[in-house]
C-alpha cells in the first residue's frame, strides 16, 4: 500500500487531479504529521484569505491588471496619473482555491473584478463622473499561475518530506515518522507572515469576481499612518526616498483636514511613483481625505 505521501506527488504530477481535492490531502497529512504551518496555510487555500493583509498575501495571490471605466459610451482603460491608475490596477486574489479554480475554468480569457465600492465613489466623485463603473480587467492567465504555484509548493513539500524519510503507509504515519516530521524545518513557503482584522491594508479593491462586494472599511486614521511610516522604513531601501517620504507622510497627517492636504497628497504621489508596488495599497486610504 502506498503512502500518503506518495499518492500527494502523484495527484501534484497529475493535471488532472483539481488542486483543491490535492489541498485537502495536504491537510490531512498536515494534521496527523502535527505541521502545524502546512495546516495553516491550507486551510488559507481552501477557505480563502479574507482578513490577510495585502502586504502579507503570497506574491502568488497579487498580481496587475487594466483600469477600465465603463458607461454609455462602452468600456475603455482609466486615465489619470500614472501612480493612481497603477495602484488601483493591482489585484489581489482572497477568493478559497476552490473558486479560483472554477474561474479559470469558465468561458472566456478575461475576469473583471471590482472595486471596492467606497473606493469606487471616491474615484468617481474626483472624476466628477456619476453614471459609470470601474473594474479592473485581467487575464485568466493569473489564475491559472496561482493554481499551479500552489501544485508546485505542494509537491515540494512532499518531496522534502520524502527525503527525510516520511512517506506513511495508507493514511497513517508512524511515530518514528511523527518524530521526524517534529524535527524538521520543511515547510510549505507560501510566505503568509500573519493574519490580521481590521488593519489598514486592504482598502483598494476586494477581487470581487463576478459578483457584488457588500462589505466597508473602517479606517483608524493613526494606524494609516503609523502602518505606512513602518512600511516605508522597512521596505525603502534607498535613504534619501525614504526621509523624504517619510517626511511627505508627516506633513500627510497633519494636513489631514485642512486644505493644506491636497498639496501634501500630490506631494506624496510624485515621491512615492517609484515605489507603487509597496506603496500603492495606502493610495485608497489616503485619498479618503481629499476635498
Amino acid at each position: 500500500m502506498s503512502g500518503l505521501i506518495a499518492e500527494i506527488q502523484q495527484d501534484a504530477l497529475d493535471p488532472s487531479k483539481r488542486v483543491v481535492d490535492l489541498l485537502r490531502k495536504v491537510k490531512l497529512a498536515a494534521v496527523k504529521l502535527q505541521l502545524d504551518d502546512a495546516i495553516e496555510w491550507a486551510d488559507l487555500e481552501l477557505a480563502g484569505y479574507e482578513g490577510v493583509d495585502e502586504a502579507e498575501l503570497p506574491p502568488y495571490r497579487r498580481g496587475h491588471g487594466t483600469l477600465m471605466q465603463r458607461d454609455r459610451f462602452g468600456s475603455r482603460p482609466a486615465t489619470g496619473d500614472t501612480f493612481s491608475v497603477a495602484a488601483l490596477s493591482q489585484v489581489f486574489i482572497r477568493e478559497p482555491l476552490s473558486s479560483v479554480e472554477a474561474l479559470a475554468d469558465s468561458e472566456g480569457t478575461t475576469c473583471s473584478i471590482g472595486l471596492d465600492k467606497h473606493i469606487e465613489a471616491r474615484l468617481k466623485q474626483a472624476m466628477g463622473l456619476t453614471n459609470c463603473a470601474f473594474v479592473i480587467e485581467s487575464s485568466k492567465s493569473m489564475l491559472v499561475a496561482v493554481i499551479d504555484r500552489v501544485r508546485d509548493l505542494v509537491l515540494d513539500w512532499a518531496v522534502g518530506l520524502e527525503k527525510q524519510g516520511i512517506s506513511g503507509e495508507g493514511i497513517s504515519f508512524s511515530m518514528s515518522e511523527r518524530q521526524k516530521a517534529s524535527a524538521s524545518s520543511i515547510t510549505i513557503h507560501g510566505n503568509v507572515t500573519s493574519i490580521h482584522s481590521g488593519d489598514i491594508t486592504g482598502h483598494q479593491n476586494r477581487t470581487v469576481i463576478n459578483s457584488v462586494d457588500t462589505s466597508s472599511n473602517d479606517l483608524e486614521i493613526a494606524n494609516v499612518f503609523e502602518s505606512l511610516t513602518a512600511t516605508i522604513s522597512s521596505q525603502i531601501a534607498d535613504l534619501g526616498d525614504r526621509e523624504a517620504l517619510l517626511d511627505a507622510v508627516e506633513r500627510l497627517q497633519a494636513a489631514r483636514g485642512s486644505t493644506d492636504y491636497a498639496g501634501a497628497y500630490r506631494r506624496f504621489i510624485e515621491l512615492a511613483a517609484n515605489y507603487v508596488t509597496i506603496l500603492g495599497p495606502f493610495l485608497p486610504a489616503l485619498s479618503q481625505w481629499l476635498g
